[in-house]
């Protein structure tokens, strides 16, 4: 990894962010005392699984292993399948969601009921959840890399 390559983009990526009118209206809601901080995490794991689902956090154990779900909120399930096999499963859910040409506000709370019956997670995430959650499963659409 380069370092001083990360650093430029870094700060090229703040200084974008600054010039958003998103940015300048969040600033000031907040007091002096409050700054947005950018930065670069590094991960034991992280994959695109399918096309537009992706994963990060740790590599599972062998047994039964704790996720979040990142649809309709953080969401929390528990289960002995591997992340692949969750990522096509939650890919499945999506793609007939897409099918069934839902509202977009509606898209994560649809694709979040149905994978309720499916990975039996919780609607609510304790701070306790969190920490043994060793990853998180998200849904973006067209992942692109730029160059």
């Amino acid at each position: 990894m380069d370092q001083k390559k990360i650093d430029k983009c870094m700060k090229a990526l703040r200084k974008a962010v600054e010039t958003l009118p998103e940015y300048r209206a969040l600033m000031t809601l907040v007091t002096r005392n409050h700054t947005l901080e950018l930065s670069l995490e590094e991960h034991a794991y992280c994959d695109v699984m399918t096309e537009n689902v992706k994963y990060l956090g740790c590599t599972p154990a062998k047994g039964t292993n704790a996720y979040l779900l990142n649809f309709c909120g953080l969401e929390y399930f528990r289960t002995d399948r591997t992340p692949e096999a969750i990522a096509l499963e939650i890919q499945k859910v999506v793609d007939e969601v897409l099918a069934s040409d839902p509202k977009d506000a509606m898209f994560g709370f649809n694709v979040s009921s149905r994978l309720h019956d499916i990975l039996y997670h919780t609607d609510e995430v304790y701070p306790h959840m969190r920490s043994e959650a060793i990853g998180t499963f998200s849904y973006h659409e067209k992942l692109v890399i730029p160059d």
